[in-house]
């Protein structure tokens, strides 16, 4: 067992305990290492859960805190992606666009008033909706400001911020309503 497999483990236990905040807002199914399933059923999701994705850095790693959100979906004759951007400095203008010319499926996130709240409450990493149109489902990647497991070797620190209520509150509201957009979109209300 060597250094880094000790740092991994810190960073689950990290996961695990970040995680458990969550437990009363959506159930926990189970744990398995650097991976919690979620109960997502309420919010039409196959699939809901929270992982770290690991980055080496020069003098330390970082784990990066991820939720990941799947809907099964409607045929759809074209892919299509949408991704969060903050148009200057920190949470300031965050805007919805388009990289696969769907800019109106942007829109709607953008003139959605409790989303674009969100976003200025919890400082995202990176938003990202999708559609695959091979596998027919939607897949959400949200990596919000909380949740990583930083670790620097010299000095040697270890570090992981957990969410506050305000952000647990965002967050469990945030994935509501990002499902309750991809029904809409899957009814044809939207397209």
């Amino acid at each position: 067992m060597g250094f880094y497999s000790f740092i991994d483990k810190r960073a689950e236990r990290a996961l695990v305990d970040i995680t458990n905040i969550f437990q009363n807002n959506i159930p926990i199914i189970s744990k398995e290492k650097n991976e919690i399933l979620f109960d997502g059923s309420q919010y039409g999701a196959i699939q809901l859960k929270a992982y770290h994705r690991k980055i080496n850095k020069l003098m330390g790693l970082v784990y990066i805190y991820t939720w990941r959100l799947e809907w099964q979906g409607l045929p759809l004759s074209e892919h299509i992606k949408l991704q969060l951007n903050y148009a200057s400095g920190f949470r300031k203008n965050p805007q919805f666009v388009s990289s696969s010319g769907h800019q109106e499926l942007a829109d709607i996130l953008n003139n959605n008033k409790e989303i674009i709240d969100i976003c200025h409450l919890i400082d995202f990493e990176k938003i990202e909706i999708y559609f695959n149109q091979e596998n027919q489902n939607w897949l959400v990647d949200f990596a919000p400001n909380y949740g990583d497991y930083i670790t620097v070797l010299i000095p040697p620190i270890f570090y992981a911020r957990k969410p506050n209520q305000e952000e647990v509150k965002g967050t469990v509201q945030l994935i509501n309503l990002i499902g309750k957009y991809i029904k809409s979109v899957q009814k044809g209300v939207i397209i």
